[in-house]
């Protein structure tokens, strides 16, 4: 998983937002970045506090362990979770991304 670094605190996620969908949920990979769509608008940061109580909820920490170090404007984010076990993220992340299914296009050109 490119985008989970260990750090001696906690963790570090390379995070590609999907402000406005629907819900909010991982969705699996964007490139060597972790895919998270948040229901929250990109106005005023409410998208990034959406980004940030998601990614609490994913892992059962407390959102104040959360922090957004870079991106605040960007679609593009670096989180950290302080105190997150790098063996618990892993299996959380997995269990996320192994569900996804591929976009439509992808499973056409399987068939064929």
């Amino acid at each position: 998983m490119p985008f989970l670094k260990r750090t001696p605190n906690g963790c570090q996620l390379s995070v590609r937002v999907q402000p406005g969908a629907s819900r909010s949920e991982v969705a699996g990979l964007h490139g060597a970045e972790l895919k998270v769509r948040v229901k929250a608008p990109p106005v005023e940061g409410k998208a990034n506090e959406a980004l940030l109580e998601c990614l609490a909820k994913l892992f059962r920490v407390k959102r104040s362990q959360c922090e957004l170090l870079r991106g605040e404007t960007s679609r593009s984010k670096t989180v950290f979770v302080r105190d997150l076990n790098e063996a618990l993220a892993r299996a959380e992340l997995a269990g996320k991304i192994a569900g996804v299914k591929p976009p439509a296009e992808s499973r056409d050109e399987e068939k064929a």
